[in-house]
């Protein structure tokens, strides 16, 4: 009886070198809260050479079949994805230009999709295919493997507010808390309120800048005689529900390169089409 191909998959992977399959999956929430508050470009469905490094996690739905106490795509591959109805031409899948072609599995439905903020991408379709994906490609090839022809959509931040809010972070390791909420009046939206916390300064992101709420510079009497006033303001901040974009997710957003590399070249082609 010949070997299950996902127990192949997992033995391969567990034997690797590979340290993308190793490091902790990215968390989507506090990504899509940021896509709330910069402003950003959102990009049509394309196919796109991809490389494994730049996949963050599965799907928002399915983040429950991580493992808490090894939170990567090896623990997920080992302890989730269990591979039923997986056919030996999984392999051939992995390694081929994937497009719209149908995973060869029992039960598979729809084609590989994954959306990305800046890169870092996430499956919208396919969850675990994605974690078999990532494991088998960075275990055989390395952590500059690619995966080929890959449905994608993303979300592109603007680089000029990415930069000035790198520029806030600045030597700082604890992470960034986020908090984005629509404003209404009645049942009409009118407007956005978003609070950034970086080391216990509150900023807010309004017409192209970073305006910083919290701390107010005061002298040490002022904040003497304005104590029980200014408890009451921090208490305010404080209060609000975040979420966290951590120190290590937050330096893969600002160093996955790879698609405004491919947006360079879909522009170069562009325009040699319309000479």
């Amino acid at each position: 009886m010949s070997t299950p191909i996902i127990e192949i998959i997992r033995d391969l992977s567990i034997a690797s070198q590979s340290h993308v399959i190793k490091r902790n999956m990215v968390d989507e929430e506090p990504l899509k809260v940021l896509s709330k508050i910069l402003p950003v470009v959102h990009m049509k469905e394309a196919v796109e050479y991809i490389p494994v490094g730049a996949f963050g996690n599965m799907s928002q739905t399915r983040i429950t079949g991580i493992p808490s106490h090894e939170p990567s795509w090896l623990g997920t591959l080992k302890e989730y994805i269990h591979g039923e109805g997986w056919t030996d031409e999984v392999i051939d899948y992995f390694k081929s230009e994937i497009k719209d072609q149908p995973f060869p599995a029992a039960g598979a439905r729809g084609v590989l999709q994954v959306h990305s903020y800046n890169g870092i991408c996430f499956a919208s379709n396919g969850s675990h295919r994605l974690v078999g994906l990532v494991c088998y490609l960075a275990a055989q090839y390395g952590d500059n493997a690619i995966a080929k022809s890959v449905n994608h959509r993303g979300t592109v931040f603007d680089s000029d507010a990415l930069a000035l809010l790198q520029r806030l972070y600045g030597h700082s390791t604890t992470g960034i808390k986020l908090m984005s909420r629509m404003e209404l009046e009645g049942n009409v939206e009118v407007g956005v309120s978003n609070l950034i916390n970086i080391d216990e300064r509150y900023y807010t992101y309004k017409d192209g800048k970073f305006v910083l709420l919290w701390p107010q510079p005061a002298t040490r009497l002022q904040k003497l005689l304005k104590k029980d006033e200014i408890r009451k303001h921090q208490a305010k901040f404080e209060k609000q529900k975040y979420t966290i974009l951590n120190h290590e997710d937050f330096k893969r957003l600002i160093e996955t390169t790879w698609l405004t590399q491919a947006l360079a070249i879909h522009n170069r082609t562009k325009r040699k089409n319309y000479v």
